[in-house]
C-alpha cells in the first residue's frame, strides 16, 4: 500500500488525472478480493494474471495489453478483408 500512496502522488505530480483517478478504486477492489471473490485471488496470488505469448517464461505480459495486441491485430485483418 505504500507503494500505491507514492505512485498516487506521482500521478498527480505528473498531471495523470486518469491513473490519479482510478487507482484508489483500484487498490480498493484488490484488498477486498479474498472477501468478494476468494477464489479468483487465490489464482492472482499464484501468479495466474498473465498472458504467455511464447512458452518462455519471459514472454508475459498483462491480460490488457495482450487484449490490445489482438485488437490491433483484427483491425488489420478487417481492413484487409473489409
Amino acid at each position: 500500500m505504500k507503494l500505491m500512496k507514492l505512485k498516487l502522488l506521482l500521478f498527480f505530480a505528473l498531471d495523470h488525472p486518469y491513473y490519479a483517478r482510478w487507482l484508489p478504486i483500484h487498490a480498493r477492489d484488490m484488498l477486498a478480493l479474498n472477501n468478494v471473490a476468494p477464489k479468483i485471488a487465490t489464482e492472482f496470488e499464484k501468479g495466474h494474471f498473465v498472458v504467455h505469448i511464447t512458452h518462455s517464461a519471459f514472454s508475459s505480459i498483462g491480460i490488457d495489453r495482450a487484449h490490445e495486441q489482438n485488437n490491433t491485430q483484427l483491425r488489420g485483418v478487417w481492413s484487409r478483408n473489409g
